[in-house]
């Protein structure tokens, strides 16, 4: 799927639409758990998304101009950084 199409379903702007059949869909596969954004002033309002398939892990990244960025990494590379995070934070605290 194109890039902008499904950042614009992930986000949520479907449901300002009153779509049932989009709202329900997003509900089975929870597509709130896809949304990365970190709300940072030093990021600005930049949105990232994560996308599991069988095969890779796929990062779509919507800067604060509007620009769409992606790439596709390993799969659970994303996991293994925010568990180290985690650990580390754990042992810190």
């Amino acid at each position: 799927m194109e890039p902008r199409k499904l950042v614009y379903l992930l986000s949520g702007a479907a449901f300002l639409e009153n779509n049932a059949e989009v709202e329900k869909k997003a509900n089975e596969e929870q597509w709130a758990r896809f949304n990365l954004s970190v709300p940072l002033d030093v990021l600005g309002t930049v949105s990232l998304y994560q996308i599991d398939s069988i095969e890779n892990t796929r990062l779509i990244l919507i800067d604060d101009k509007g620009e769409c960025f992606q790439a596709y990494i390993e799969k659970e590379c994303v996991d293994k950084v925010y568990l180290q995070l985690y650990n580390e934070l754990i042992a810190y605290c």
